[in-house]
C-alpha cells in the first residue's frame, strides 16, 4: 500500500538532485566560459596591475596616514569580464545563480562583500579605460551589495547567531576602502563628480555605524 508514495518520494528526490547538479554544472561552465573569454579578448587597457590600483588609492589618502597604509594592503578582487564585454550577460547570470544557491545568511553576506569589492574594482577598470558611462552604475552596484551584506548580518545578529570576527573586520575595511577610493574619484574630478558621487559616498558613511554596531 505504501509502495507508490515511496517511489514517488524517491523520484522527487532524484529530480531535485538532478536540478541541483545541473545548476552547479551550469555555473561551473559559465564560470569557465568567462575565464576563457577574458583570456582571449580582454583589451590591453583593462590589464591594470594591482600596483597601479594601490598607487591610485594612496594618492587619494592623506600622506603618512596609518590608516591609509593599512588600506593599501586591502587588495580588491579582479572583476573579470566588464559590462561592455559581449559575454558579460553570462557572468551576470552565473553570479545570480550562485547567489540563489547560497542559503546560509553569513555565507551570503560574504558573497555580497566579494561582489561589492568586485564592482568597485569594475568602476576603477572602466575609469582607467575611459569608459565612464559604466562608472556610476558600477559604483552604485558596489554600495548596494555592501548594503545587502550589512542587512544580512544584521539579521544574523538579531537571530542570536555568532558572526565571525574576521568577516566583520573584512566588511569594515571594505567600507573604508570604498570611501577612500570614491573620495579620490570625486576629488580627481576628471571623470565623475557631482551630486551622484556625493550621494553614493553618503551611503557608505551611513553604513559605517551599522557595521560598527554588528561588532
Amino acid at each position: 500500500m505504501n509502495t507508490p508514495s515511496m517511489i514517488g518520494g524517491t523520484e522527487k528526490e532524484y529530480t531535485m538532485k538532478r536540478k541541483t547538479t545541473f545548476s552547479l554544472a551550469l555555473t561551473l561552465f559559465l564560470g569557465a566560459s568567462c575565464v576563457v573569454a577574458v583570456g582571449r579578448s580582454m583589451p590591453t587597457a583593462y590589464a591594470q596591475s594591482a600596483d597601479t590600483l594601490l598607487t591610485y588609492d594612496n594618492e587619494a589618502s592623506p600622506s603618512g596616514s596609518v590608516e591609509a597604509a593599512e588600506l593599501s594592503t586591502y587588495v580588491l578582487p579582479y572583476p573579470g569580464i566588464l559590462p561592455d564585454h559581449p559575454l558579460y550577460f553570462l557572468k551576470a547570470f552565473r553570479d545570480r545563480i550562485v547567489e540563489l544557491l547560497i542559503s546560509d545568511p553569513v555565507r551570503k553576506a560574504e558573497f555580497y562583500v566579494l561582489q561589492s569589492d568586485k564592482w568597485l574594482n569594475t568602476a576603477l577598470f572602466t575609469k582607467e579605460a575611459k569608459k565612464t558611462e559604466y562608472l556610476e552604475r558600477s559604483l552604485r552596484y558596489a554600495v548596494d551589495f555592501e548594503r545587502r551584506a550589512v542587512s544580512a548580518l544584521e539579521g544574523v545578529k538579531q537571530s542570536g547567531k555568532q558572526i565571525e570576527p574576521s568577516l566583520l573586520e573584512k566588511l569594515t575595511w571594505s567600507n573604508r576602502k570604498h570611501m577612500q577610493i570614491l573620495t579620490g574619484i570625486i576629488d580627481g574630478g576628471e571623470d565623475y563628480q557631482g551630486a551622484q558621487a556625493e550621494s553614493i559616498l553618503r551611503a557608505y558613511e551611513e553604513l559605517a555605524p551599522r557595521i560598527d554596531a554588528l561588532k
